[in-house]
């Protein structure tokens, strides 16, 4: 709807001179044909009150107020109000400092005793257009800034995967013929030397762990290659608890299920998701450092939102605060000593966008953590 200078303004009059504030009155609402709603302040605290009270669309503000002079004033009010447009109303050959108020933050000023009716209104109407364009290139600034950022991460993951995909590729080969080895001398070892038998173990674990540490490489160098079918997320929950049927038997845990039965399908990669559920799971086995620790794995169906969500509560010992906002950057990981990349959650996370869902972790109140997997429903 195209803006009219007989458009009624919400406007907030902050002026110590009484008899320069009812001529403002007067002005603003004779130009409007007597419709705008205005309300007027002495002090610079009395206009935050009625800010916190009302919405405006324009300020008039003196700057030799009271409680407050200079630019310090505009400051104040743009703190209080950050979208509201101001004009400043200064004295009789204040033109410089009139400009020097349009740097700091408002649209527009009036000199006073220099305008009429007719020059106020549209004054005023123009600062709210300035300022609605002004927070709309504020907004596409950041959109810009943040599709930019988005970019360079993506260029930087691309180089990065391509890079761990070769690595990956040129030490697997060479690592399982260690492997080989160490479990064909193992197999014919005859001594009963425990000590070179203990040393045969050392090599072929860590041999393992660095097996593992490629994998999570080329899966995070394949992370945009999915086969997306019609699934039901209770038939993936199962699934993925089959996989880790010895993890969970070792550190006797008992598993509680409470699944919907009436889940709707949604549209997956199963063995993405799989991934994505049997990561989550491992890191809950691991946060629990005491056998006989509880894990609850639920899905429930938000038909209010069009979502399915699934989520896996265990009794560890929770995140460290400090970690909290760090979880799901590439290569964090608080278990580098044992083996860990730094990868899984960041797969995770970016298999659940390429799902157009979301992963969230955070500490449960009663203790452990909570992770919340979310999904669009297909029906």
């Amino acid at each position: 709807m195209e803006a009219k200078l007989t458009d009624p303004l919400r406007t907030l009059i902050v002026e110590d001179n009484q008899v320069d504030q009812t001529m403002l009155a007067a002005m603003v609402t004779e130009a409007s044909r007597g419709l705008s709603f205005v309300q007027t302040a002495d002090t610079l605290q009395g206009a935050l009150n009625l800010l916190h009270s009302y919405e405006f669309d324009v300020i008039i503000l003196d700057l030799n107020l009271p409680d407050s002079q200079g630019y310090e004033t505009i400051r104040d009010i743009n703190k209080a109000a950050p979208k509201l447009a101001i004009v400043v109303n200064t004295g009789s050959y204040e033109e410089d400092i009139g400009i020097q108020t349009l740097r700091i933050g408002a649209q527009d000023f009036l000199i006073k005793g220099k305008y009429n009716g007719y020059t106020l209104n549209k004054t005023l109407h123009y600062a709210v257009e300035r300022k609605r364009m002004e927070l709309e290139l504020i907004l596409l600034y950041q959109e810009v800034k943040e599709s930019q950022n988005q970019i360079v991460q993506m260029e930087k993951m691309k180089m990065v995967g391509t890079l761990a995909s070769g690595v990956a590729h040129e030490v697997r080969n060479p690592l399982a013929t260690v492997l080989y080895g160490v479990n064909y001398l193992y197999n014919r070892l005859e001594s009963d030397d425990k000590s070179i038998k203990n040393v045969m173990d050392t090599i072929r674990e860590s041999a393992e762990k660095a097996n593992n540490i490629i994998t999570d490489l080329l899966d995070f160098s394949h992370i945009d290659q999915l086969n997306k079918t019609e699934v039901n997320l209770n038939e993936i929950v199962e699934k993925s608890l089959s996989l880790i049927h010895h993890n969970i038997q070792e550190k006797n845990i008992l598993i509680v299920k409470e699944l919907d039965k009436q889940l709707p399908t949604v549209i997956a990669d199963t063995n993405r998701i799989v991934q994505v559920l049997v990561n989550l799971l491992m890191n809950a086995i691991h946060a629990m450092p005491n056998k006989g620790s509880k894990i609850i794995i639920r899905s429930v169906n938000k038909s209010s939102n069009n979502a399915t969500i699934i989520e896996i509560d265990d009794e560890g010992q929770g995140i460290d605060e400090e970690h909290i906002n760090k979880i799901f950057d590439p290569f964090f990981t608080t278990r580098r000593a044992n083996g860990g990349v730094g990868l899984g959650l960041f797969v995770c996370q970016n298999i659940m966008k390429l799902h157009d869902g979301t992963v969230f972790l955070k500490n449960r109140p009663e203790g452990g953590a909570r992770a919340t997997l979310t999904f669009k429903t297909s029906q």
